[in-house]
């Protein structure tokens, strides 16, 4: 009987903030997601990049050179490609946090 005003008030506490622990949950695992995918971009860009330096240093004559700008039109496809995909990327984890964050939002509203 006496921790009965103790409960009551863990109760309310939880009901309370539950929403709140809930999204904080939600905002962690979106940015673990983010710094993940970032992580990923940074090195596949730093690849891409590396690769490209390593050609150029290649180059030792008008041919090498010629060949190295032809094949810069489907490098840069192929950073455009991945800048595209990556911003699929970031936008669809956007989307899906505001959907979760909506859903704990009403979660604790009255019906």
């Amino acid at each position: 009987m006496k921790d009965q005003p103790f409960d009551q008030f863990k109760d309310q506490t939880d009901k309370f903030l539950g929403p709140t622990r809930e999204l904080n949950k939600l905002t962690l695992s979106k940015l673990e997601q983010l710094a993940s995918m970032q992580l990923a971009s940074l090195r596949d860009y730093t690849e891409m990049n590396m690769r490209q330096l390593r050609a150029a240093t290649d180059i030792s004559g008008p041919q090498d050179l010629q060949e190295f700008f032809s094949k810069q039109q489907d490098f840069l496809k192929t950073i455009g490609e991945k800048l595209a995909g990556d911003a699929q990327a970031m936008a669809s984890i956007g989307r899906e946090f505001a959907e979760e964050a909506q859903k704990i939002a009403t979660k604790g509203m009255p019906t």
